[in-house]
């Protein structure tokens, strides 16, 4: 597996037809956000005061139940104004958990009132802590390097269909521990893509498993792949940053916006492809790889 296209190392392991294969994956057409909510977007006012963007956000009509984009962006943007109203913005000493639990709660906005569904896999913490314990127990020596969970903090999934991981780092540039969890969301990827092919063989090369790594205020967007049945190769394709102060609060906050929206998009287009090729009909009987209540 690829884990960093970019590394120069690859070359010399691959032919150059395999290589002008990979980069076109990564090349393709993005998808775009729909009219209306890039009209919203654009009309919010170029300010940095917190009640003139409010107040013009608020006085936007956005029906939840027929504008499900429009009502994402508005509540999300009036959310994240409300947290520097409070004070809450910039941090302080608040932790891993608390971060993913009051500002990255708009990943799971992203998917409401979609087939998809996240979910908090508060396993995660508990599987670390179990099998360093049967570790210790078993008389394995002391190690100054736990082995990390093997489950991500969040799913996107439908049944036991599972499309994309996320996993939340402690801190922002501790490099060591960014690129040891880049590998392990990685493996992730690979394991979730490798159980959708298996029951969806014929979309093999055309599947995406998307990771997403919180490292406090930034999201790293990486998405995996097996173009051509040879390798599969992961990469980078976004890094986003939640504003940590009003000055770059719509720069920042809208273009956030508009990648979750267009990841929910991507992913249910992913899902819909599996739903109507796979394998048989009826109840989904694939096993799920990391949801830990099935």
């Amino acid at each position: 597996m690829i884990i960093n296209l970019e590394d120069e190392h690859w070359k010399d392991c691959l032919i150059d037809k395999e290589s002008e294969d990979i980069y076109r994956v990564f090349k393709r057409q993005r998808t775009q956000l729909p009219d209306d909510m890039r009209l919203f977007l654009d009309a919010i006012p170029v300010s940095d005061n917190i009640e003139i963007l409010f107040n013009h956000i608020n006085n936007q009509r956005a029906d939840p139940g027929t504008q499900r984009g429009l009502y994402f962006l508005k509540t999300t943007l009036l959310y994240s104004l409300d947290l520097f109203r409070t004070q809450y913005l910039p941090l302080t000493d608040q932790g891993e958990r608390d971060i993913l639990r009051r500002v990255w709660i708009i990943i799971d906005w992203a998917f409401d009132g979609s087939h998809l569904k996240t979910r908090n896999e508060r396993g995660s913490a508990a599987s670390k802590i179990d099998k360093n314990k049967r570790r210790k127990a078993a008389n394995t020596a002391m190690m100054d390097k736990q082995k990390p969970s093997a489950i991500p903090d969040l799913l996107v999934f439908y049944d036991r269909y599972e499309f994309c991981a996320v996993e939340a780092n402690k801190k922002e540039y501790d490099d060591t521990k960014e690129k040891n969890d880049s590998s392990k969301l990685s493996l992730i990827c690979k394991q979730m893509l490798l159980n959708l092919s298996y029951n969806s063989p014929s979309l093999q090369h055309d599947l995406t498993i998307v990771g997403l790594s919180i490292s406090r205020m930034k999201l790293t967007v990486r998405e995996l792949c097996n173009p051509e049945g040879v390798v599969c190769v992961s990469k980078i394709t976004k890094e986003l940053h939640y504003p940590v102060h009003m000055l770059e609060w719509r720069s920042k906050m809208l273009d956030l916006c508009e990648e979750l929206w267009i990841l929910r998009m991507e992913i249910e287009r992913r899902f819909i492809a599996v739903c109507t090729t796979s394998k048989g009909s009826g109840v989904c009987t694939l096993k799920s790889c990391f949801q830990t209540n099935i």
